[in-house]
């Protein structure tokens, strides 16, 4: 049976120069950049998790993802995320 649930995927960037991902399964499906960013710079301030490369320094990406219709790219290919941060 396909998984047909949705994950939002959270990537940050860590003091140690690496970026660490929370996913979250079923998230909102009304969520706006603004809101996650939000959520993603709260977890940052607060320092509630710290990554094996470090304490969560930075915003590097969100993506909202479905594993029933995943498009897999090669490495290096860049993938359009759902949620532009930068606004």
């Amino acid at each position: 049976m396909p998984d047909t649930r949705t994950y939002l995927k959270l990537v940050f960037t860590t003091a140690g120069g690496g970026t660490h991902t929370i996913s979250l399964r079923d998230p909102k499906n009304n969520l706006t950049s603004q809101e996650v960013s939000q959520v993603m710079q709260n977890l940052i301030t607060r320092n509630i998790i710290l990554a094996n490369s470090g304490e969560l320094v930075g915003i590097d990406s969100a993506r909202s993802w479905a594993p029933q219709r995943a498009t897999f790219y090669p490495k290096g290919e860049v993938i359009s995320l759902t949620f532009d941060l930068a606004s």
